[in-house]
């Protein structure tokens, strides 16, 4: 029996809907047929998708598909290349540039057919002699599978998969497990835990600045309400640019978060999150704000329309230039990522005594611990200071 699926995937041109159907069989050599198309609206993908399944069913695959070998091989270079070009508006500023810098060095001259888990192994000891970090180069190597995941589907047609890659993970694992000394680790599963947030001094420099760029005549993204909004919910810069005016609920007064981040589910993993903390307000103006300019223009409301139309790496573009330009002014301040405004927010929310569950119900998170660990980031002077005023009976500010 065919299966299928249907994947949101953002593209140049907005969000774009592909539909996949697969149908095992012994009549082509990788075991199964497949057939994808992409759509501009879920409904039509699912339906195209549902009447292909159904016609593979009982018709089977077409006959000029069977016995042709459709493998080829290309170096790793080539296919990281061929990686960005088809995913290049879906991936994470990081991912992207670590890939590019992957695709120069010596593995990315072998075929990704002849890779072997010795290859990934060397990597890992030639990147820490370099003197990067034990998780950096845990990063590199996901970042690899990544590439190598989709080397078989029907746009790349490479020859390769990712047991060698595996294979060396399990090494490492083992590593892990017989206590080898952290330093002789050739690669670390967790990163170190990053205690800082930004304090509100420092938040309110980097919202003068922002406000300088965004009033700039040149200027298009509203950095303070994206800033604003980012606080209130706890949500990632990606996931702020991809939420559409249909997930926004102003009756019950949410918004649903889709395919967010998930260790395991990659699609799929849609989330309802309550506005709080004045993301409702913000988003009920911007609504309105909208409507009007719509029937300004004699368009027709879209509910696929992003309430934020702009490119995550953009945003954070935007941000990294705004503290760069706070710290030129002789300002000592942290190196506040965009991405450390979740734990910023969360840490509001833990101030004004919200237990973890609820707080998990704004971040997404499902493993308590993880957001208590590496979220809940205490101020130690605000601690001495609450407890010197405790002590001495003066009122905490």
């Amino acid at each position: 029996m065919a299966t299928q699926n249907v994947e949101q995937r953002t593209t140049k041109n907005g969000i774009r809907y592909r539909a996949r159907v697969r149908l095992r069989t012994d009549k082509t050599a990788k075991g199964y047929y497949e057939e994808s198309k992409t759509f501009k609206a879920r409904a039509t993908a699912k339906n195209w998708a549902k009447n292909r399944a159904k016609l593979l069913d009982v018709e089977g695959i077409p006959q000029n598909t069977e016995n042709k070998s459709e493998y080829r091989d290309v170096s790793l270079s080539t296919l990281i290349e061929m990686y960005l070009s088809e995913f290049s508006d879906n991936l994470g500023r990081s991912k992207e540039f670590a890939l590019k810098a992957i695709a120069k060095r010596d593995i990315g001259i072998f075929t990704v057919s002849s890779l072997t888990k010795d290859h990934i192994i060397d990597y890992a000891k030639e990147r820490r002699k370099e003197g990067v970090s034990g998780y950096t180069v845990y990063q590199d190597i996901i970042y690899i599978k990544s590439a190598v995941g989709v080397a078989q589907e029907k746009e790349f047609q490479v020859r390769g998969n990712t047991d060698f890659i595996l294979e060396a993970i399990k090494k490492f694992k083992a590593d892990f497990k017989s206590n080898t000394p952290k330093s002789e680790r050739l690669i670390e599963f967790k990163a170190n835990e990053r205690i800082e947030l930004p304090t509100k001094s420092e938040m309110e420099l980097l919202r003068a600045e922002l406000k300088k760029r965004e009033e700039h005549q040149s200027a298009k993204i509203p950095y303070l309400d994206i800033l604003d909004f980012a606080i209130a919910t706890c949500m990632r810069v990606s996931e702020i640019c991809r939420i559409q005016w249909g997930d926004f609920n102003k009756e019950n007064m949410t918004i649903m978060i889709r395919d967010r981040k998930h260790p395991t589910e990659k699609a799929g993993n849609n989330v309802l999150v309550p506005l709080i903390s004045g993301s409702f307000e913000l988003l009920s103006k911007k609504f309105d704000q909208h409507i009007k300019e719509l029937k300004e223009e004699g368009k027709i409301y879209d509910m696929e329309d992003l309430v934020f139309p702009f490119k995550s790496r953009s945003v954070t573009a935007g941000w990294q230039r705004c503290r760069k330009k706070v710290i030129e002014d002789g300002n000592n301040i942290q190196n506040i990522r965009f991405h450390d405004l979740r734990a910023y927010g969360a840490s509001l929310l833990m101030d004004k005594g919200w237990p973890l569950s609820k707080v998990s119900k704004v971040t997404g998170h499902r493993d308590i611990n993880v957001l208590n660990n590496i979220y809940n980031r205490l101020d130690i002077t605000k601690i001495a200071l609450e407890d010197f005023n405790d002590r001495h009976n003066l009122k905490n500010k």
